[in-house]
């Protein structure tokens, strides 16, 4: 018979905010400025395109900037400035066709909302 080996204990976890925060921050702050374009287009009422068209530039350079350390050769930092500059350059375009075509102006408005509309005529008689 054999010696059963002792074995090593599991190792633990634990969650470091500090260490999260270092690594994470990048996406946080995306994160953060998303809610508060959002939170303040609620609030307002009115749209804020500006606020998007430099947010969604801003984005794509965060993303490259927080990616560039994993891209060893000049053919893969090229690959992600590229895919990055075409994926938000198709973003902006297709966000003001949403916007558009789902009646977000009206909505802004307060003209346009089915339920409103349709809560005022139960309301109304």
């Amino acid at each position: 018979m054999t010696d059963p080996q002792p074995q090593a204990p599991a190792p633990v976890w634990r969650f470091k905010p500090r260490v999260f925060l270092a690594r994470e921050w990048p996406y946080l702050m995306v994160f953060i400025l998303a809610i508060a374009g959002v939170a303040y287009t609620s609030f307002a009422r009115t749209p804020i395109t500006t606020y998007w068209v430099i947010l969604a530039p801003l984005i794509g350079v965060i993303c490259v900037v927080t990616r560039w350390p994993d891209a060893e050769t000049r053919e893969r930092r090229l690959h992600l400035i590229w895919t990055q500059a075409l994926h938000w350059v198709a973003e902006l375009p297709a966000a003001r066709v949403v916007y558009k075509t789902t009646g977000a102006p009206r909505e802004m408005r307060g003209e346009g909302s089915q339920t409103r509309r349709l809560c005022g005529r139960r309301l109304t008689g």
